[in-house]
């Protein structure tokens, strides 16, 4: 298997199936960080979903391809910073 740290989902068009994809991803890989791509417009309407399926981070459209960039190395290092710490604890609880 693949490890797999971070999914981006275009949740933008609600026809897609964006949710339903992330929410079966996060079964798959549950570590890992979950970021969707949305329309300002439709936070409302998908705040009960995103809060179930546990998004780490949104990102509104249009956005800066740097911000994603940035969004993403941020959250990747602490996410690896939170996996070193879970390691750690688990070798010392074993």
């Amino acid at each position: 298997s693949i490890p797999i740290s971070a999914i981006i989902v275009n949740g933008l068009n609600q026809e897609n199936g964006g949710l339903a994809s992330l929410k079966h991803l996060k079964k798959t890989f549950p570590n890992a960080i979950r970021i969707l791509l949305i329309n300002r417009s439709h936070l409302a309407e998908m705040k009960g979903a995103i809060n179930q399926i546990g998004v780490h981070k949104i990102l509104n459209s249009p956005f800066d391809i740097n911000e994603l960039d940035e969004m993403l190395r941020s959250s990747l290092q602490r996410h690896d910073q939170s996996l070193g710490e879970s390691m750690v604890n688990d070798h010392k609880s074993s």
